[in-house]
């Protein structure tokens, strides 16, 4: 293969890693993004439907300062002893359990402050149920998101390393094939003079 040849190759090689760098760096934002995103939201005590996509984790946030029904809803972010959660399967009334969450995450935005309750691990997509009961408890807000913030977290991690290194490869192919294509090829020496 020529020089040139060569050279249109890293070039076309190194755009396209340097594109597919970009592109997993930005779904790798999309999917942390869903996280922060409620699939349902219910006020306890109550229950709402949920429409599960895949089976995963799900995680419960407590939602202390949030909008809810035109007003802004403030609690303190402790929850306090009396709720009962449970994720029915509507196709035929299996529960699922909330696990109570062992690290006390939090997510603030402009829209929302939330403290994480527990995670839900549905074994199958479909309709679901969300139900909220509270006994002696103050009415409190709580939202339903997919996947977990640290294992979001994780996972954003790791599509960034690999799309810096895949940017790294692209930009290194990028500059190979503008190296190639700036190389002037070999002058031919003189022909030699032909002895008699």
């Amino acid at each position: 293969m020529s020089k040139k040849g060569s050279g249109i190759l890293f070039l076309i090689l190194g755009f396209a890693g340097l594109v597919a760098a970009v592109m997993l760096l930005i779904s790798g934002i999309f999917k942390m993004t869903r996280g922060f995103e409620a699939l349902s939201v219910v006020q306890s005590p109550g229950e709402v439907a949920v429409q599960i996509d895949e089976a995963q984790t799900y995680t419960l946030w407590h939602d202390y300062r949030t909008m809810h029904g035109g007003s802004t809803v403030l609690h303190p972010p402790a929850l306090p002893g009396g709720f009962t959660f449970i994720l029915v399967r509507d196709s035929d009334g299996v529960e699922f359990a909330l696990d109570p969450t062992r690290s006390n995450s939090r997510i603030s935005s402009p829209k929302r402050d939330a403290v994480e309750v527990g995670t839900f691990a549905p074994s199958m997509p479909g309709p679901y149920t969300l139900r909220v009961s509270c006994t002696g408890a103050e009415a409190r807000i709580f939202s339903l998101v997919e996947g977990n913030i640290l294992g979001g977290m994780a996972q954003f991690g790791l599509r960034t390393v690999l799309a810096c290194l895949l940017g790294f490869l692209g930009l290194v192919l990028l500059i190979l094939g503008i190296v190639f294509m700036l190389l002037k090829p070999k002058a031919k020496p003189p022909p030699s003079p032909l002895q008699g």
